[in-house]
């Protein structure tokens, strides 16, 4: 539901809700989760904004299933599609709360500003139990691992840029400036204990309660200061470039099994550009290329197995393409060829389900083509096309040893 809250419209209204209710191809797996939110707008002046928005989602995955092993002598476990080979008491149950505020303004030179926090809370709490090891062909027999899981994450981002027109040469070019900083607090638990002997057609695990064996408290903020010039060279070419100078910080203590002294890591700096230039061929057809560094942090839920952050993904991304616009506007159309090397992926950790771990150099590349517009009134059109190959430069095997 949207629309104005006061007759005047300055100030407007959105609440939503979402569910869903989801089934796997394996007995007993199930998925639940909900979803609320809503925002608030207010026009402050004719051309300030001040936008307030929350939302809350809550998902439960109960039980589930991380897959079965094979047999000691290297054979598959002959089992229908279906099966579950997991405890029926595992679930991973995640909470997640957020609000956001926004306040922009346009100047009367053009330029617009922009000021926006978010602050995100989120707990996860998961106890699960999974084949480990190969299955004994003989008695389809193999050794359990059960894990108990809880993490506590709070997460606050502040951002600030301004973006405009400014004279040069006798030209008008644009520029953008800005500054940013997060902080993440996050504390974890963990346990886990092993049973031997389970037949994985007949599971017969009790649920128990394992007190945690190991914690951490973790702290890490990152701040960063970036900007961007687009250069209006000549009528049909523009020159863009841009950069983001970044300073990371982490540090992590132990709790369990006892208290220990905190552990800093060095302080990371890394300087990300960016590079760009746009030509425009005619009325309705543009290209383009664009060259940038890759360097990001890992999402606040991917964790290693001790419950530490992953290290930042970094590496490289070229792309070049075409836009257009058919129809006299009213169609859009794309087409690009992309490469991204890099390394420090975030992928599930198969030792330890639920952690993930940073891969090796990993190299995708593609094509990508994508039609949009309207082509008769009431009628919208979207169509698109992914070709999408991805290979690894480095064994990523190798980071389990």
């Amino acid at each position: 539901m949207t629309g104005p809250v006061t007759a005047d419209g300055r100030v407007r209204a959105r609440a939503g809700l979402a569910a869903q209710d989801r089934d796997y191809s394996m007995d007993e797996a199930h998925t639940r989760q909900g979803l609320a939110y809503g925002s608030l707008e207010f026009d402050l002046t004719a051309n300030t904004l001040l936008t307030l928005s929350a939302a809350y989602q809550k998902t439960r995955m109960a039980p589930f299933d991380y897959g079965l092993s094979t047999y000691s002598n290297g054979k598959f476990v002959d089992g229908p599609r279906s099966g579950f080979y997991g405890v029926d008491w595992a679930r991973g149950d995640t909470d997640l709360s957020e609000v956001y505020a926004e306040l922009s303004h346009r100047f009367a030179n053009g330029w617009t500003g922009q000021v926006s926090m978010n602050y995100r809370a989120t707990d996860l709490d998961s106890k699960y139990g999974y084949v480990d090891g190969p299955v004994d062909p003989a008695t389809d027999q193999a050794a359990y691992w059960l894990q108990f899981q809880k993490d506590r994450i709070r997460w606050m981002g502040l951002d600030t840029h301004a973006s405009g027109p400014f004279t040069l040469f006798g030209r008008t070019h644009t520029a953008m400036v800005g500054a940013n900083y997060a902080e993440r607090r996050q504390d974890s638990r963990s346990s886990g204990a092993g049973i031997d002997s389970i037949d994985i057609h007949h599971i017969d695990v009790p649920e128990m309660d394992i007190p945690f064996t190991s914690g951490n408290n973790t702290k890490s903020s990152q701040m960063g200061v970036y900007g961007q010039l687009s250069f209006n060279v000549a009528d049909p070419l523009t020159l863009i470039a841009g950069g983001r100078q970044s300073w990371y910080r982490n540090a992590t203590q132990p709790v369990l099994p006892v208290a220990g002294d905190t552990r800093r890591d060095p302080e990371v700096r890394k300087f990300v550009p960016y590079f760009g230039a746009v030509a425009q061929l005619n009325s309705w057809l543009s290209a383009y290329a664009s060259y940038s560094d890759v360097f990001a942090f890992s999402e606040a839920w991917q964790m290693t197995a001790d419950g530490k952050p992953l290290a930042p993904r970094t590496g490289k991304q070229y792309e070049l393409g075409l836009k257009g616009q058919f129809l006299d506007g009213a169609a859009n159309a794309s087409l690009a060829l992309f490469r991204i090397r890099d390394k420090n992926r975030a992928v599930p950790d198969d030792a330890n389900p639920g952690r993930y771990v940073a891969q090796g150099e990993a190299q995708s590349q593609g094509v990508e083509a994508e039609v949009s517009g309207r082509l008769l009134p009431n009628w919208d059109v979207y169509a698109g096309y992914t070709y999408l190959q991805t290979r690894y430069l480095s064994d990523p095997c190798l980071l389990y040893t």
